[in-house]
């Protein structure tokens, strides 16, 4: 699972009960816009502030105590007028390294297969040979191949 949608999940499950749709605002955590706040930043207790009737600095504080997210990351930071600031722990991320090298899908998960056509063009022999002959058949054949890996069929054809 990416971490994303991990730490998602974990937020989503701390507003369960709470609010009335907390996948919606769980959707609102995205990677941290600069880097000295974190990793990842959780904009969610603003647009609650009107619906829950609360300040946002105090939904912040009842979410974090809510949030189950320590085996991931260090103890959520509160911000501002109750943004929440995520740093990754660094024993995570080595385990998620660590297991990706082992892997012989490098911890890609494949995707529900779907059928792509990819055309691109090949190099013309007729023609003295240059780096712009080829990049189409360089950019389809890496597209072709990444869809492969992620598990999806491909239908490629160059002319």
């Amino acid at each position: 699972m990416q971490i994303l949608a991990l730490i998602r999940s974990r937020f989503e499950r701390a507003l369960t009960g709470w609010v009335d749709t907390p996948a919606e605002y769980a959707q609102r955590i995205s990677v941290a816009r600069d880097s000295q706040f974190g990793d990842y930043q959780a904009n969610i207790a603003m647009p609650l502030a009107k619906p829950l009737g609360m300040k946002p600095q105090e939904i912040a504080k009842q979410l974090v105590e809510r949030l189950e997210i320590e085996d991931i990351c260090l103890p959520p930071e509160i911000a501002g007028p109750g943004f929440i600031n995520l740093k990754l722990r660094d024993e995570y991320i080595a385990a998620r390294i660590s297991a990706a090298a082992v892997d012989e899908r490098l911890g890609v998960e494949p995707s529900p297969p779907r059928t792509y056509v990819i055309d691109y063009s090949a190099p013309n022999v007729a023609k003295p040979m240059h780096v712009g002959h080829i990049r189409s058949t360089v950019i389809g054949d890496a597209l072709a191949k990444i869809l492969k890996f992620l598990g999806h069929t491909v239908i490629s054809d160059n002319h």
